[in-house]
């Protein structure tokens, strides 16, 4: 949970609505970028090592707003490591 002026590491290829729905709230964004995949010449959500580099950049950030599947339905199981990574900070 977080609150306007907190920051949250979201991914950069978020939908537009996730976007505008920080804007909304208050929230900064900690925008973390997407892998590209130049064979099929699409993003694919940030890697778990990504968010990782991240919170160690941005230790003030209150969490990560994980938006996957993709619109591509490209998903590479990050929610749980992520998970066990946000458990290990609290």
């Amino acid at each position: 949970m977080t609150c306007p002026s907190h920051r949250l590491l979201a991914g950069r290829d978020a939908h537009k609505s996730v976007v505008a729905g920080l804007i909304l709230s208050g929230v900064e964004p900690v925008w973390v970028g997407p892998r590209c995949d130049a064979k099929r010449h699409i993003a694919h959500p940030p890697s778990a090592a990504a968010y990782d580099q991240a919170f160690t950049h941005h230790p003030d950030a209150h969490g990560a707003l994980v938006t996957s599947p993709t619109p591509y339905l490209a998903t590479k199981g990050i929610q749980k490591e992520l998970h066990q990574k946000l458990k290990s900070l609290t």
